[in-house]
């Protein structure tokens, strides 16, 4: 049997009396001291906090744990109690702290402890923090601040000042978070006012911070193979040096905010009227390259079209678009048929193959110009009975999705059908 009390007994007699605050403190350092399971450490040292007496022994403890403990949480907790339990004694172990852990979570910790803390000497300790961190990472302050909080979220348990940007005269200017498994972007990200690059391709974002709209000279933003579910509806015209912007491989994504329509036509349609597409339809291949990562090349009347790839439109005399092409770039795919293409009225082909679509939208009745409708190997299931509805159409194909039945009108219609 172990000469310790547990936990529980400890609590229960402080609480009934039968031991005083002294005697629990005493035998709560004894629990810390001879466990070997950390996350109980972690449980007691947190109780130890509740119940300490303000003494010079218990000072010296938790001196201790927070210079010699090897977990990084047991640290950051001793930290905590000095600091609100010790607020005399606490400058110079924070101030050793401070200059000598390596632990990301250690720092970030004591960073968001000292920002919500009005002890006196909290914004002292706060400029030492910075100006460590300043050092480390070789940056101004508040991208300091911006990569602590990312190296947080990538992971806490590494050393500080694992990941490694792309600086310019001490200002960041390129990230390139690929494949990080990145669940959030941290809110400081808006401090980087010279970041040109940012890579987010491969990671489970479902939204970005607000604070992206004051990347005044962001370029370049990849935001492909994530776990987007709607397009983030922020101010996206604030982006005005924004040249490329990608979402596809978000199949979730089944509608445009009208917010990034502002920065399509603010950014991305000038290329497309330069070859001669008018200004109403220009944004249609604007958004249409944001969702493939592509630009849309101008195919010319004659000219003949890959059969193993394309992507690209064809215009008539007057600047319609009369043809959409998207096939064979497997890496890059829209998901759907975004409902601002079947405003398109003079369009009279589209070809959607290999684009994972699972869904065509019942407002594809209103192109009416249609001819050729290509949406091979995709994801769809049914058919909508609005297709019948395309008074134009004489090709349509269907093969290689999921359809286990066509309705009996476009069955009895003089399409040439494909399945």
């Amino acid at each position: 049997m172990s000469k310790f009390p547990t936990f529980q007994q400890i609590k229960h007699d402080l609480v009934n009396n039968k031991i005083t605050r002294a005697e629990a403190n005493a035998l709560l350092v004894s629990l810390i001291d001879n466990c070997e399971i950390y996350h109980y450490r972690v449980k007691y040292i947190r109780e130890f906090g509740e119940i300490i007496i303000r003494t010079e022994k218990n000072f010296q403890i938790l001196e201790n744990y927070l210079i010699s403990d090897e977990n990084p949480i047991i640290r950051s907790i001793a930290a905590k109690i000095i600091l609100l339990k010790f607020t005399k004694l606490c400058i110079n172990p924070l101030k050793w702290v401070i200059n000598n852990d390596k632990s990301v979570y250690v720092l970030k910790n004591l960073i968001n402890l000292l920002e919500h803390s009005d002890i006196n000497c909290s914004k002292l300790l706060l400029k030492i923090v910075f100006n460590r961190l300043t050092e480390i990472y070789e940056v101004i302050p508040k991208e300091a601040q911006f990569l602590i909080d990312l190296e947080y979220e990538l992971n806490p348990d590494f050393e500080i000042g694992f990941f490694r940007p792309v600086k310019k005269d001490k200002n960041i200017v390129a990230l390139d978070f690929a494949g990080r498994k990145l669940k959030s972007l941290p809110f400081s990200i808006g401090a980087l006012s010279f970041l040109k690059h940012l890579n987010l391709w491969d990671n489970y974002l479902t939204t970005l911070p607000k604070s992206i709209e004051s990347l005044s000279n962001l370029q370049f933003l990849y935001l492909d193979w994530n776990k987007f579910k709607i397009i983030p509806d922020i101010q996206w015209d604030k982006l005005k040096l924004l040249e490329k912007l990608s979402f596809t491989n978000n199949p979730e994504i089944k509608k445009i905010p009208e917010a990034l329509f502002k920065l399509i036509k603010q950014n991305f349609v000038k290329k497309y009227r330069d070859e001669g597409v008018i200004t109403d339809e220009a944004p249609v291949l604007g958004l249409l390259e944001i969702l493939t990562g592509m630009k849309l090349n101008k195919i010319q009347k004659n000219e003949k079209i890959s059969k193993l790839y394309a992507c690209g439109y064809r215009l008539n005399t007057e600047g319609n678009i009369i043809g959409i092409y998207l096939y064979g770039y497997y890496s890059f795919q829209i998901n759907f048929i975004p409902k601002q293409i079947c405003s398109l009225k003079f369009l009279e082909e589209l070809i959607l193959r290999d684009q994972n679509i699972r869904l065509i939208p019942d407002s594809i009745k209103d192109l009416n110009a249609l001819k050729r409708l290509d949406l091979r190997r995709n994801s769809i299931q049914f058919i909508p009975k609005s297709l019948i509805k395309l008074k134009s159409l004489e090709f349509l194909d269907l093969g290689e999705n999921k359809i286990k039945e066509l309705p009996k009108s476009i069955k009895l219609s003089n399409i040439e059908l494909w399945l």
